[in-house]
């Protein structure tokens, strides 16, 4: 019979194994908290939302813009103009 060497052991288990591999029901992803955004301020050329994050509750911004301006007038250079600014933007 062999016999381990003392300084060989075995690790602490991972914490981050997973013990479970069972699949999420249907009827607990229906229960689990949904947010809806709710409206916050409404003016004519702005609406803002809010949805707070209950599960990671780290705090982050998105933002959406809808440009319409008259100088898009379907030509390639009017495109490449606004995709510059719209880069611009980010």
């Amino acid at each position: 019979q062999v016999s381990l060497h003392p300084t060989i052991q075995i690790p602490p288990p991972n914490p981050f194994v997973l013990s479970s591999l069972e699949l999420v029901s249907k009827e607990r992803l229906a229960k689990s908290e949904t947010i809806s955004p709710s409206l916050v301020a409404q003016k004519e050329q702005m609406k803002l939302y809010f949805a707070g994050d209950s599960f990671y509750k780290v705090p982050e911004a998105v933002l959406f813009f809808h440009l319409k301006t008259p100088s898009l007038d379907g030509t390639a250079s009017s495109f490449a103009m606004m995709y510059i600014f719209s880069k611009g933007l980010e």
